[in-house]
């Protein structure tokens, strides 16, 4: 057994906290109305159950820090024993069956959820009465009279419960790739929220009461975290929606309040008041009050402002603030596999690419007993050898993933197909350029036969990678600038140092030289390498370029055989070069184009060939919904500032 630090077993102290102050959420024993002295058997199942949260915080401690066969040996036996051994071995399962995608996996995951699920409703409220079950059932969770005469016990299974049955949808709804099984599950994860959402009214009625001076009952950090978590995570994921989407899911009960939920998983670390002011030293009541999903809460986080922010536009990204609780998590889980990897994200993010590459590196060798875990790495290496122009280290990280990994055999293979073509091209020996051209053909062939389906539905990535192979093929084993297409459409090009830009502009320009408008697949290749020379010179300052470039293309769009994404990308890069240049009517003019290309009953393209749907468009509706986000936060800031100037 390899040794643990003594700073992961002395991390979590597990008593029942009041969580007074700043906080978003409070427990006691009395509140008006209800019981007003707990049973000895009732104190004893809570004793119980508080002794089992701090030996699953141990393990979690341990998982967290790559101590991941120790974590396992300490929860895997008493799975099917007690409310938080059940979810512990859960959420284990749960994460190796996300990441391995192997039947078998996904099947032992599915076994262990349905246990857990069992064991939360046995330890849930029975005696509720017909008319509070109906009203249960309908909105998802409990009234505040039902919840106040509950024991904690009974209180946390709530939680766990809603917790358990979330996991169970989203191993069930990969496992089973029917659209009844998705409605099924939605259903289940609606219940899920209502449970989520009506303790934490129950709390904010509690602290009502404290405030009005009325005895309220306490909460545990533990219980507290857990409703932070889920709630938060809800309304931040949600408000990622595009606005019509959003509306719907609003309309049947959910909420989508970005920044309600970004102060539900700051307020588990207390980390409100360092967001505002990043130079104070954390405080030392974070530790005290972190809860069982503490941890979590931070990972939530740092993965919206260093992870999401470079693939979407994010007005409110701090990196500044995401890399304190990277080095603050890492600090407590030095050879923590996730915040390492965060670590490396947030290198990237500063366009330190060869930074980023050594700490993938060593993220890697610190952990050996997922391989699925080293997959994560993989992917980012390979996208930062594909920027770097290191093809042969490209092709050799996808390789990897396109043997090993189950999540995506069809997207790994086609970047594995790319890096190597792209390294064909700048081969000089005619033999070793035939072989590799060889080889990419064949993975080429490989790729429509390689996907799959989840709910019914392809996988945008998978469709377009698909017909890409196809396009290849067609072309006589050609494609133009694979690699720089991918990391346009898939990762930003913001991350990409100024040396690394003004490469890949000479790149594309070498390219354009070649290109003879007459010919009809060159006009889908022109129109791809001004798309991507607009995409770099934007990012390089290039204004005049930048805007040259997308004019060819919009020129050009009603020629375009294959690639009908382009022109509408193209305008999502034209609005983000005139939010740029604070031209807020114009971005959000360049956006309405993409937003009603469907009501709009136009299509890109030849003849009977154009088409208002294109590759990629979920990707695209959701950048444009961040882009149009961006640009109502900056017009207000700017209101704001003009109205401050007025009052000076």
């Amino acid at each position: 057994m390899s040794s643990i630090p003594s700073s992961i077993s002395s991390f979590r102290s597990l008593p029942r906290f009041n969580s007074s102050g700043n906080n978003v959420l409070v427990e006691s024993d009395n509140i008006s109305g209800s019981s007003s002295s707990t049973s000895s058997e009732e104190m004893d199942e809570e004793e119980s159950m508080f002794s089992d949260i701090k030996q699953v915080a141990h393990a979690l401690d341990l998982f967290l820090d790559s101590h991941i066969a120790e974590a396992e040996q300490m929860t895997m036996p008493r799975a099917n024993t007690t409310l938080y051994w059940g979810l512990a071995s859960s959420c284990m399962t749960c994460l190796k069956a996300m990441m391995t995608f192997q039947p078998a996996d996904i099947e032992t995951s599915l076994t262990y959820l349905k246990q857990g699920v069992q064991l939360a409703s046995g330890y849930r409220k029975k005696d509720v009465g017909f008319f509070e079950s109906m009203t249960s059932w309908v909105k998802g969770g409990s009234s505040i009279s039902v919840l106040s005469s509950m024991t904690t016990v009974q209180l946390h299974a709530e939680l766990v419960w809603a917790e358990s049955y979330l996991l169970k949808a989203l191993v069930t709804v990969v496992h089973d790739e029917s659209f009844v099984s998705f409605i099924r599950e939605g259903i289940h994860v609606r219940n899920s929220y209502g449970v989520y959402r009506s303790l934490y009214k129950y709390v904010e009625y509690l602290k009502e009461e404290k405030a009005a001076g009325r005895e309220a009952r306490e909460l545990d950090a533990h219980f507290l975290s857990g409703i932070n978590f889920g709630l938060g995570c809800f309304n931040l994921m949600l408000s990622m929606l595009p606005h019509s989407l959003l509306k719907i899911v609003e309309f049947i009960g959910f909420s989508g309040d970005r920044r309600f939920g970004l102060g539900l998983l700051e307020a588990q670390g207390n980390w409100q008041s360092f967001h505002q002011d990043s130079e104070q030293p954390i405080p030392e009541q974070t530790e005290q009050l972190c809860g069982l999903r503490r941890q979590f809460c931070d990972m939530v986080l740092i993965t919206y402002h260093t992870v999401l922010s470079t693939f979407v536009p994010i007005p409110d990204a701090d990196q500044k603030f995401s890399d304190r609780l990277i080095q603050h998590n890492l600090g407590k889980y030095p050879s923590g596999v996730f915040f390492l990897y965060f670590s490396g994200r947030s290198l990237a993010a500063r366009t330190l690419l060869d930074k980023a590459v050594l700490q993938f590196k060593q993220t890697i060798e610190i952990q050996k007993e997922w391989r699925q875990l080293q997959h994560i790495c993989y992917w980012e290496l390979g996208l930062l050898f594909l920027m770097k122009t290191e093809w042969e280290s490209a092709h050799e990280c996808f390789e990897i993933l396109a043997q090993e990994s189950n999540w995506s055999k069809a997207t790994y293979t086609y970047f594995s197909a790319c890096a190597l073509y792209e390294e064909a091209q700048e081969m000089t020996n005619d033999a070793e350029k035939a072989k590799a051209m060889l080889k990419v053909e064949g993975l080429m062939n490989s790729i429509p036969k390689l996907t799959k389906k989840i709910a019914g539905k392809s996988i945008p990535i998978e469709k377009y990678v698909a017909r890409k192979s196809r396009k290849f093929t067609a072309q006589n084993n050609r494609l133009l600038l694979p690699s720089l297409e991918l990391l346009s459409l898939l990762v930003g090009l913001d991350v990409m140092p100024p040396k690394l830009q003004e490469l890949h502009l000479a790149r594309i320009a070498k390219a354009l030289d070649n290109i003879n408008l007459e010919t009809a697949t060159d006009t889908d290749d022109y129109c791809l390498a001004n798309w991507l020379q607009a995409c770099c010179a934007r990012r390089s300052g290039n204004t005049e370029l930048c805007k040259q470039s997308l004019e060819a293309v919009f020129k050009q769009q009603d020629n375009i055989a294959l690639d009908h994404f382009i022109p509408y990308y193209a305008h999502y890069e034209a609005a983000r070069e005139a939010i740029a240049h604070e031209e807020w009517a114009q971005a959000k003019e360049e956006l309405n184009i993409i937003f009603t290309a469907h009501a709009g009953g136009y299509g890109i393209g030849k003849g009977a060939g154009a088409k208002s749907k294109y590759s990629m468009e979920n990707v695209l509706q959701l950048k444009c919904h961040s882009c149009l986000h961006e640009i109502n936060v900056k017009e207000e800031d700017a209101l704001s500032s003009q109205v401050e100037d007025l009052n000076i």
